[in-house]
């Protein structure tokens, strides 16, 4: 599976990098609920950097 240019949000930081490895996505573990994210985690929504 090859998906270079996608962004995979995970809960857990222990499988993002296997999780990376299998897809080649770029993956962000929040290490926490995604709905509880502030809004200094994410700033900028077209990059999410």
């Amino acid at each position: 599976m090859n998906l270079e240019n996608a962004l995979i949000v995970i809960e857990s930081p222990n499988k993002k990098e296997k999780i990376a490895k299998i897809t080649g996505a770029q993956v962000f573990a929040t290490g926490g609920h995604f709905k509880e994210l502030s809004k200094e985690v994410i700033k900028d929504t077209e990059s999410y950097e």
